[in-house]
């Protein structure tokens, strides 16, 4: 991409695209990590069906499992 420092055209631009580049190159090294993986089992909540047959829209439809 051209820009321009002296007009300010595209620079703006560019600099959300290097932004969100070294952000989305940043959170795909975390969800990579060994540590991030572990924490993700530890502290994984896991949603159960309460066996209805889906037509009752109640507020109790899935429970939350003990971590």
């Amino acid at each position: 991409m051209e820009t321009s420092a002296l007009d300010s055209t595209n620079v703006i631009t560019a600099f959300e695209m290097v932004i969100r580049e070294i952000y989305n190159n940043v959170s795909r090294k975390v969800l990579n990590s060994d540590s991030y993986k572990a924490e993700l089992s530890v502290n994984r909540i896991s949603l159960v069906n309460d066996g209805s047959d889906g037509t009752k829209q109640t507020q109790g439809l899935y429970s939350c499992c003990s971590r």
